[in-house]
């Protein structure tokens, strides 16, 4: 009787899914949602007035992509409605409208981006489609910082021109003494996230992160007779 020794190979694959893409996705996520309350926002800028320095500053003026508010407007407020101040659109403009486009292009392109990293993340055959994700967050993020140049810089040109025409618009208008409101603030903070998701799609290193393979070595006596 003899004894011979059999050797087996077990192979053993495991998918890891490190931290870094999911993160991605989820500044993704943030920059999508945060681009859609920029886009449905009317705190984009705003402007306080007081009767004297005694007084506290009272709100007088807000204006957003999608209303002009203020108590200049020819346009009374609702029956009821708590507020002082009335609204219409400032789409008339272009400057306005342009910068509508952007942010709509943006949320676009963001939204792209996010479906594209979760395909990738979730299927292994897509995972080439975080590239892609990236570019189109890239672009996102470009067109965000159009948006958030263009509407500053044109609504203070249209601001100047307004009151060389009517120097006394600054006490009617009250738009002489304007800030930033938490809308805009919050297109910045898409955008910050929208950057940060396009760095991982596009630098992170997608084969080395996706498989581990392990291999085992078993051995057996088998008894020949």
């Amino acid at each position: 009787m003899e004894s011979a020794e059999v050797v087996t190979t077990t192979t053993t694959e495991v998918v890891l899914q490190r931290p870094l893409k999911f993160i991605g996705i989820v500044a993704a996520f943030l920059g999508s949602a945060l681009i859609v309350v920029c886009m449905v926002s009317d705190i984009w800028v705003l402007g306080y007035s007081r009767a004297d320095t005694r007084t506290e500053e009272t709100l007088n003026f807000y204006q957003g992509l999608w209303a002009l508010c203020g108590d200049y407007v020819g346009t009374p407020p609702p029956p009821g409605s708590d507020s002082t101040l009335s609204c219409r659109t400032p789409q008339e403009q272009a400057w306005v409208q342009a910068t509508a486009a952007f942010v709509l292009v943006n949320m676009l392109l963001s939204v792209a981006g996010l479906v594209l990293g979760v395909l990738a993340f979730c299927v292994e055959r897509y995972r080439r489609l975080y590239r892609l994700a990236g570019i189109l967050l890239i672009l996102s993020v470009v067109s965000g910082l159009v948006s958030l140049v263009v509407f500053p810089a044109l609504f203070h040109m249209d601001l100047t021109e307004t009151l060389a025409q009517t120097p006394t618009a600054a006490g009617e208008w009250f738009r002489d003494n304007w800030e930033f409101g938490w809308g805009y603030g919050v297109g910045w903070g898409a955008v910050f996230f929208n950057f940060g998701a396009s760095l991982i799609f596009l630098c992170g290193k997608d084969r080395d992160e996706i498989k581990q393979t392990t291999e085992y070595y078993m051995s057996a006596e088998n008894d020949d007779l």
